[in-house]
């Protein structure tokens, strides 16, 4: 069995577009440690759909993209335009410090 190597996370936590998702679904899987075929079955889906799910490519449902990045712990949030930006920077801010407080405890 591979070993799966950890990727980061997005450093934008806005999702734009099925890339940006992508990169978001299999961040959260591969910091889970779960290879691709393993966490197709998990999900009851084929290793190509979680494929085309994690490059961003069309021809996946948006039910079953949800039922992934819900099922790995990846969130979606509804913002108004008007407040993208606002809800951006509290993001990142959270995200930032949680990070820096897991360096202290190191």
């Amino acid at each position: 069995m591979r070993t799966v190597v950890p990727i980061d996370p997005p450093d934008d936590p806005m999702i734009e577009d099925a890339v940006a998702l992508g990169n978001a679904v299999r961040a959260a899987r591969t910091t889970a440690r779960l290879p691709l075929v393993e966490a197709a079955e998990a999900l009851g889906m084929s290793r190509q759909t979680l494929i085309n799910i994690e490059t961003g490519q069309g021809g996946v449902s948006l039910s079953t993209v949800l039922k992934a990045a819900r099922a790995l712990g990846v969130s979606l949030f509804a913002v108004p335009s008007q407040q993208r930006e606002v809800v951006r920077r509290a993001i990142r801010t959270a995200r930032d410090s949680k990070f820096s407080d897991l360096d202290e405890d190191a």
